[in-house]
């Protein structure tokens, strides 16, 4: 009787199945065919701010295609390879006959961390190593708590935390569990109604990216900068060289290899995400709470690391050589030769750069490709002073060096005329021993048509000294500007007030500037007053 209404269950079972229909398929797509990845800025970092090399802060839209077989039926679809980074959900799948029932970001990854926490309160095995006999031995173990604040272990020996007990040690499972990934992944839900080999194309946005453009600048010989050199009248424009790097940041786990590059330059409006669920921990953070006899147990091992072995003897050749036997040859310029450069094109009102052939762009890593080559570039080299609100009443007539800054304007006849995207600079000239490094400074986005300053610092051979105004003028001040240099130079001297008197003085972009030039070995005075506020 019991048999009669088994089978009938049974028929019943298979009346209420679609005809054609089967269970859940698993299809694999383990790498993308070709991806392209375009990496923007970091939002917050500030104008020349370098990359946060650990924590990239700005994102990339990643589009990948990839070719799989998708089955009849309903199927699980789950993309590896993708960056942990995603934003799940950004991510956009075309190519499917029927489209996405339902997507997962599969955030449990195959790791130290991830397996101790599929297998908690479950058996495993525990291996030991007696240090001073090398016997290993086996015994079976519970896990009883997760992979973070220590990893608690029960055993025929009774409760203790691994790597606990000054032996080396470690677990062993019998299998990988089913739902961990080795690399992170994306999983849709989808449905044919025949089997069909088709190409995808996923896009989506993911953190942990970042692009910066990294200057190096080679000004003539005489540019400025050093004491020989130069022409004699101050007012001559000299050249420089401008290469500037395309530096890239991969702050991921996953590498992309054979990509197609692109950055992105300006600043999108990009809304900021709300609060997601926390991925599972990768890492196993192992504590634990020696007594008196553990103490002085390394707390990482578990057991005392031996000491490191000594170094090796110097080679009788090495400790023979002399500095006089040592030839050092280097580059006779700073500017690099550029075999692959980034092409500049429009991206609404941003500024897109496109990488020509593909490139790998490696995990916790920079890639740097040449972006910007202008050989020959205009510029002038000024120096730069201001007077401040402190000299108004507390100025004590001590001289003070003025900037050294390094001013072209960003047009075609100049040899540039192209957007400047912010970065850092690095300035050199050239010596009798190769480029020397004159200063570092940052630089702005700039457009084409404005002004392009590179603000090398104070220069003591310019300096200025303000003389303290008397009683019977307050706001009547003179300033003395001397140049040690065996070269005339151009000085601008910006005063923030409004003027009652003062030769000389124009406004730029409206506060009142002093612009001339000072001979060599030689000072210049100039006088200016200052009008009282009611007046």
């Amino acid at each position: 009787m019991r048999l009669l209404f088994f089978l009938l269950a049974l028929t019943l079972l298979a009346m209420t199945i679609p005809a054609g229909a089967s269970a859940q398929q698993l299809v694999l797509s383990e790498r993308a065919d070709t991806t392209s990845i375009a990496i923007y800025r970091a939002p917050d970092r500030a104008s020349g701010q370098p990359i946060d090399r650990r924590y990239p802060r700005g994102y990339a839209l990643i589009t990948e295609t990839r070719t799989i077989n998708v089955p009849q039926g309903e199927a699980k679809i789950r993309f590896e390879g993708v960056s942990e980074g995603m934003y799940p959900e950004s991510a956009i799948i075309s190519g499917l006959p029927n489209g996405v029932i339902e997507k997962n970001r599969d955030a449990r990854l195959l790791s130290p961390a991830g397996l101790v926490d599929a297998y908690l309160r479950r058996r495993v095995t525990l291996e030991r190593t007696d240090p001073a006999t090398g016997v290993v031995r086996m015994q079976e173990a519970i896990l009883r708590t997760g992979s973070q604040g220590g990893v608690v272990i029960e055993s025929d020996e009774g409760v203790e935390a691994l790597r606990c007990s000054g032996l080396p040690e470690r677990l062993l499972f019998d299998a990988v569990p089913k739902d961990l990934s080795p690399r992170p992944s994306l999983s849709v839900l989808t449905q044919s109604d025949r089997a069909v080999r088709a190409t995808l194309q996923l896009t989506y946005l993911a953190e942990g990216f970042d692009w910066d453009a990294n200057y190096i600048v080679e000004a003539s010989p005489g540019a400025g900068m050093g004491e020989a050199g130069g022409t004699d009248a101050a007012d001559t424009a000299r050249q420089l060289s401008l290469f500037a790097w395309l530096t890239v940041a991969n702050g991921g786990d996953q590498t992309f290899p054979d990509a197609q590059l692109l950055a992105v330059a300006g600043t999108p409006n990009k809304e900021r995400r709300g609060a997601q669920p926390r991925s599972p921990p990768v890492r196993l953070d192992l504590q634990c709470y020696p007594d008196d006899s553990t103490s002085d147990v390394p707390l990482r091992y578990g057991y005392a690391a031996p000491a490191p072995p000594p170094p090796p003897p110097v080679a009788a050749s090495a400790m023979r050589m002399t500095a006089e036997s040592i030839t050092v040859t280097g580059a006779r310029s700073a500017v690099p030769v550029a075999a692959i450069q980034a092409e500049q094109e429009d991206l609404g009102d941003l500024k897109l750069y496109r990488v020509p052939e593909p490139i790998t762009i490696a995990a916790k890593a920079q890639k740097q490709v040449a972006m910007i080559v202008q050989p020959i570039v205009d510029y002038r080299p000024l120096y730069l002073g201001s007077f401040t609100q402190s000299d108004l009443c507390c100025g004590d007539g001590t001289p003070r060096p003025l900037d050294l800054t390094l001013r072209a304007l960003n047009e075609r006849e100049t040899g540039l005329g192209l957007p400047l995207p912010q970065g850092q600079v690095a300035v050199y000239e050239p010596g009798d021993y190769g480029p020397l490094l004159v200063g570092q400074t940052r630089l702005a986005d700039k457009a084409v048509g404005q002004e392009v300053e590179l603000g090398l610092g104070p220069r003591a051979d310019v300096q200025m000294q303000i003389s303290a105004p008397d009683d019977a003028h307050p706001r009547r001040f003179a300033i003395l500007m001397t140049n040690a240099l065996a070269r005339p130079v151009d000085v601008e001297l910006s005063v923030p007030f409004e003027l009652r008197r003062g030769k000389g003085f124009a406004k730029v972009d409206g506060v009142p500037t002093w612009q001339g030039s000072i001979a060599a070995n030689s000072e210049r005075r100039l006088s200016f007053e200052i009008r009282k506020p009611a007046e």
